[in-house]
């Protein structure tokens, strides 16, 4: 087909130009049309992943979670370790206030992309969201204390109501059915309900002018006869997800969030609030250039940053070490990627220092696996251990540590201490099997049966390239499983042609 050309069945148009077309438009907040446009564009080259996750990222800014996790799952389809598909499977989950499982894609995108801060913001984030949130996330029991009071008082909220998921409630028409009953009067204002009312109002932003609409319209249709059903559901639906997205909005309280109100109690400078404005900036900047594969562009702007700041008044600005620690890690990840690795291992060592003095947690672990990383890489695997060994210390989750057991399992192997290696695959197995995430489970029953073939155990060998594969399908991965079956067929053979006693 011409696409260039018009036709009855097909857009008019090339594939490429209906992407810029989107892109535009969802630059400038358009999302509602730039998801037609990147739809029309999917119907001329079906499957395009990074159309895919674009469109996802309109339908989340649309509200419609389900699509947006559609086609964040669309785009893994053909590759499971693609980093922004991995990505913003992990952002529609976060949104959709299933942190845990947000928290497992973060993760498994940073094993990919180590060098991509923004999954390492994503894990930050997912960790303090599943620390402020109150029971588990995937079922909320929610009853009418603190429910629609965000809205109306409590006395007018009647009964209790069951949420599967935040901003998936549906009513239905039993003694679940919110009914309330309007006294004809308006609310009394309170100083404290005046006060929540604007809380509730930063929280939501834009979406306050529905929620006020909404309120409205069930007290309209409260003072009618014969008027309740289906309307006033779907207004309490509404005003029931707002209130989910206040409550979630409220859970999540990211890091970033959180210096912001400690820097909120102090004085307020507006050269202050200019120049944390320019750090945020500069690393999102040198984010955009590391995962674009731009180094040299990264390493120019991280290193104006860091001559910046180093300039500025710690009294004023009480996280500047914590800058200064990012501003280094940016230049050894710079670095790495650019092949400098003794430049890297001074930067790095650096922000472990300072991350040591300040105690700062999240920092530290940042730099033992940086520096982990980065002696692997120089095949100097004693040290690998050293420090990724002591980045277990402060791992908050079994996908945390499975992956460190892993690679502290593949080092050891490296060097030749075989049950070193088999001990820490083992380790990484019951790690990957406590959340039950296969693709751990599957790197980790490789390692295994490495070891296994290392001292001569072709049989248990076979046992666990055999569990290895059998995990690997269930992920989909193609090219992992290629690799596996001629692993599993080079053993059979060795098996086969090993002379019995």
């Amino acid at each position: 087909m011409n696409y260039g050309e018009e036709d009855e069945n097909g857009p008019v148009g090339t594939f490429e130009s209906y992407r810029a077309e989107a892109d535009i438009l969802a630059k400038q907040g358009d999302h509602r049309k730039a998801a037609d446009s990147y739809t029309t564009a999917l119907d001329i080259e079906a499957g395009d992943r990074y159309c895919l996750v674009a469109r996802s990222r309109c339908w989340l800014n649309l509200g419609d979670t389900k699509q947006a996790l559609e086609d964040a799952e669309a785009s893994l389809r053909e590759d499971k370790g693609f980093d922004k598909g991995l990505y913003q499977k992990a952002e529609v989950l976060y949104h959709m206030g299933d942190f845990e499982h947000a928290l497992v894609f973060y993760h498994r995108g940073y094993k990919l992309r180590p060098e991509q801060d923004e999954f390492r913001l994503g894990i930050q984030k997912a960790r303090e969201a599943i620390e402020n949130s109150c029971g588990s996330p995937n079922k909320v029991k929610l009853t009418k204390d603190g429910d629609l009071s965000f809205f109306k008082d409590d006395a007018r909220t009647k009964s209790t109501r069951t949420v599967d998921r935040p901003g998936m409630t549906r009513f239905g028409r039993s003694a679940g059915h919110p009914m309330r009953q309007s006294t004809g009067r308006p609310l009394k204002k309170t100083p404290s309900r005046v006060k929540k009312e604007r809380t509730i109002k930063q929280l939501l932003g834009e979406l306050y002018s529905d929620k006020v609409y909404l309120e409205k319209l069930l007290d309209e249709t409260e003072s009618q006869q014969g008027t309740r059903g289906e309307i006033q559901e779907l207004v309490c639906d509404g005003l029931n997800y707002l209130t989910q997205r206040a409550d979630l909005w409220r859970q999540q309280k990211p890091m970033y969030a959180r210096r912001n109100e400690r820097l909120a109690q102090r004085k307020k400078y507006s050269t202050k609030t200019s120049l944390n404005q320019y750090v945020n900036k500069q690393f999102e900047k040198i984010t955009t250039a590391q995962n674009k594969g731009n180094y040299l562009e990264a390493l120019k702007r991280a290193k104006l940053c860091l001559t910046t700041v180093t300039n500025w008044d710690e009294r004023t600005f009480p996280n500047l070490d914590q800058i200064v620690a990012n501003c280094h890690c940016f230049l050894g990840n710079a670095y790495l990627e650019m092949g400098h690795h003794q430049r890297a291992l001074r930067h790095y060592k650096v922000d472990y220092k300072i991350s040591q003095e300040k105690q700062l947690s999240e920092d530290k672990s940042r730099a033992l696996d940086n520096l982990g990383r980065v002696y692997a890489r120089l095949g100097d695997f004693e040290r690998a251990v050293h420090y990724w060994s002591q980045t277990l210390s402060l791992a908050r989750t079994p996908t945390e540590r499975s992956w460190l057991y892993h690679e502290i399992g593949r080092s050891y192997l490296e060097i030749g201490k075989t049950k070193e290696a088999l001990d820490y695959g083992n380790r990484s197995l019951d790690a990957a099997a406590e959340v039950k995430d296969n693709v751990w489970a599957s790197n980790a029953s490789v390692l295994i049966a490495q070891s296994q073939v290392k001292t001569g155990d072709f049989e248990s060998a076979l046992a666990s390239f055999n569990r290895a594969y059998e995990l690997a399908q269930d992920d989909g991965d193609e090219e992992a499983l290629d690799a596996l079956q001629k692993a599993i067929d080079e053993i059979s053979s060795r098996i086969t042609k090993k002379p019995t006693s």
